[in-house]
Formats: structure tokens, C-alpha cells, sequence
């Protein structure tokens, strides 16, 4: 008998509650595809996946088309950070994504209740850690020379 499984991995498990089968809990859907013919949906309650579907949700299609999230890292509850870039040299994916004035990603760091910071690619391997470390303040920065 085909049905629907529905998936929620480990890393995208809301840290800030208990899930128990059968609890109603909101979630974002990550992915969708037939498995043993039943359809399987793998979704997000927490991790950096639930945060990126909230944007891609509130980013008009024609531009989040353009938009490409290189890596998403989040600590629930405190900040989530996402390096994104586009697929098109003369799109500013960056804004793109923060909305006229801040105004889309201000709304779902105020949903979330959590600081979202968007950083882009840089050449300097170096500016790229400061900014993915901030706020923390950098005393000191190292390169190695490989």
C-alpha cells in the first residue's frame, strides 16, 4: 500500500522541544521523493534547513532561482549564518535574499527569534572567517601556507 513517510533527520531536529510521534509541529519540507512507492518527504524543525525554507518562502521566485547557498550552520535559539552566493555574476544574491531595507530577513529573524547573519564569498580567505566568526572579536588570524 503506497502512502507518505515523512523524515526528520537527526540535524534538523528543533533542539528547543521534545518530538514525539504524533505531535503536531510545524516544519519545512527539504525534499521529496518515492521510496519503496511510497512518497518520502524529508522536512526540517530546526536546523539551518527550516531557517533557508522560511527565506526561500518570503525571496521572490525569479530571484531565489539565482540565489545558491554554498553552507548553513545554526545554533537554535542564539544565530544561524549562511554563506550564499548567486549563479549569476551580476545578481546581488545577497540582497536578494535580505530583502528592500533588511525587511525579509529581518521578519524571519524575528519569527525565529534568533540573529541571521548573510555572508557572501569573498577572495580573501581571511575577511571570509572574521565575518563568519562575528560578533566574536579576532585577536589574532592565521593562514597557513598551503
Amino acid at each position: 500500500e503506497a502512502g507518505v513517510e515523512v523524515v526528520l533527520p537527526y540535524r534538523e531536529q528543533s533542539s528547543a522541544r521534545d518530538v514525539r510521534e504524533g505531535d503536531a509541529i510545524e516544519v519545512a519540507v527539504m525534499e521529496v521523493s518515492e521510496h519503496k512507492g511510497a512518497v518520502r518527504l524529508i522536512v526540517s524543525a530546526g536546523g539551518p534547513g527550516f531557517v533557508i525554507a522560511q527565506l526561500k518562502a518570503r525571496v521572490p521566485k525569479d530571484k531565489w532561482e539565482r540565489v545558491k547557498i554554498v553552507k548553513a550552520v545554526r545554533e537554535e535559539g542564539r544565530a544561524t549564518k549562511i554563506l550564499i552566493t548567486s549563479t549569476d555574476p551580476d545578481f546581488d544574491a545577497l540582497s536578494a535574499v535580505a530583502g528592500e531595507g533588511g525587511r525579509i530577513i529581518r521578519r524571519v529573524a524575528d519569527e525565529i527569534k534568533e540573529r541571521i547573519d548573510l555572508l557572501g564569498p569573498s577572495d580573501d580567505i581571511l575577511d571570509m572567517a572574521e565575518d563568519a566568526l562575528a560578533p566574536a572579536s579576532i585577536s589574532d588570524i592565521e593562514q597557513d601556507a598551503e
